[in-house]
């Protein structure tokens, strides 16, 4: 059955969506939270923070059940720095890692973010989530990449492991793009952004009171992997204990242009810059910032997967945005 439509409080693309557990504790329930963050609204980056709870199976104070459907609602929490086509990461502990992105001022220029900001949530006895924030100075501003937590067979309580991958950067990084075959295939010029090939690895601790550690990736020719718009996929740890990500898809094709005196993301359809092919990294937690690479070739050499996040599928949320397949 299809429920009623619900309004977000503030209009927005480019956004993230997270899953957080419900009070019940376990993810991929019906009670579990959405966390909507920042995101564009054709005019500015906002940094408003928005909850969609899902609503089965709870009861009113009058102890009837409540009728299966979902709300939204306006979260305390406020990011520092506005920003759009940043990385969420859902971490242990109620929390969400936001990295990246960019700010657009009203009317103004685009200036990439180079300030984490670590969200963490409050399981409330109303059953609403109470947000704090907290925030960290990363080295390398970045844009439409990705951050994926590793996934290891026991999880370390002292701190989360994420992977940042990818993205596009700020032009005092000199670098050349490159194509499907790894021929060089244009060299950064002034008034383009750059496609970066520089992973990172951040460990985030469990104690607000620590910053976050920044460790770069020794892969080799980095260049090869080079890419923004893609999609990473935590897959399940190896049968030795090693954690995985398959990364897929993304563009080659410059992202921000240097129009009109400013800064500028124009908004333009796939072509044949876009990455068909895929590559999985393995990671070893002893020696987390060496990991073993895997090139997947595309078995046919088409296009394309370059999509925005997806809501929740399995529950039929849609929170705007736009899909591309």
């Amino acid at each position: 059955r299809m429920h009623e439509p619900r309004k977000l409080t503030h209009k927005r693309h480019r956004h993230t969506a997270t899953d957080l557990p419900g009070p019940d504790g376990k993810m991929g329930t019906i009670d579990d939270f959405l966390v909507i963050v920042g995101g564009s609204d054709g005019r500015k980056s906002i940094p408003q923070i928005e909850i969609v709870r899902f609503l089965n199976g709870r009861v009113d104070e009058g102890g009837q059940e409540i009728d299966p459907g979902f709300g939204v609602e306006v979260s305390d929490a406020e990011l520092s720095f506005s920003r759009f086509d940043h990385a969420a990461t859902a971490l242990s502990g109620n929390r969400i890692l936001i990295t990246g992105g960019v700010q657009r001022e009203q009317g103004g220029t685009l200036t990439l973010v180079a300030i984490a900001e670590l969200l963490s949530f409050e399981l409330q006895n109303d059953g609403t989530l109470k947000g704090t924030s907290t925030s960290h100075i990363l080295p390398l501003p970045r844009m439409d990449h990705t951050a994926t937590r590793l996934e290891f067979p026991v999880s370390n309580p002292d701190y989360d492991i994420v992977f940042v991958f990818g993205g596009s950067g700020v032009p005092r990084w000199a670098f050349e793009t490159y194509d499907s075959n790894h021929r060089t295939k244009e060299t950064y010029q002034f008034g383009r952004s750059v496609i970066l090939g520089n992973p990172e690895i951040l460990v985030i601790p469990s104690s607000l009171e620590r910053e976050i550690e920044v460790l770069p990736l020794d892969i080799g020719q980095s260049y090869q992997v080079a890419r923004h718009g893609q999609r990473a996929l935590a897959l399940q740890p190896t049968r030795d204990g090693k954690a995985q990500v398959l990364v897929t898809g993304g563009s080659l094709r410059p992202v921000m242009e240097y129009v009109g005196g400013q800064w500028d993301v124009p908004d333009r359809p796939p072509n044949g810059d876009e990455c068909s092919t895929s590559w999985r990294f393995v990671f070893n937690d002893e020696d987390i910032r060496n990991p073993g690479v895997v090139y997947l070739p595309s078995p046919t050499g088409d296009c394309l997967l370059y999509t925005s996040d997806a809501a929740d599928e399995g529950l039929g949320v849609d929170l705007g945005g736009r899909r591309i397949i």
